[in-house]
């Protein structure tokens, strides 16, 4: 899921929307990734030490869980349900996924 994040996000860019948002509260701009656990909080942090040397800037921030809900049953299991691909990631992002994932 890190791989495909920073395939599809540049980290040194911020989305215009919280651009917005976090200028007019006068708040750092800044992505965020959520962990789990303690073992998916150190993934996150290696991987992240990878990504920083790859950029200049880096707008992504690690936070732990705070609360979940289980999703709408039409997003249970969405690509077992949506074999065709995910809603906003084309077949050549998955593409790029799938080689990093096989070296």
């Amino acid at each position: 899921m890190l791989d495909m994040k920073f395939v599809r996000e540049n980290p040194e860019i911020v989305k215009q929307n919280l651009r917005n948002k976090f200028q007019e509260e006068k708040l750092p701009l800044v992505d965020e990734v959520i962990a789990l656990d303690e073992e998916s909080r150190k993934i996150c942090e290696e991987y992240f030490a990878m990504e920083r040397t790859r950029h200049e800037e880096f707008h992504v921030e690690l936070c732990p869980l705070s609360c979940f809900w289980d999703a709408e049953e039409y997003h249970q299991k969405y690509l077992v349900k949506n074999p065709g691909g995910y809603c906003h990631v084309s077949a050549h992002e998955f593409e790029q996924i799938k080689a990093l994932n096989e070296k």
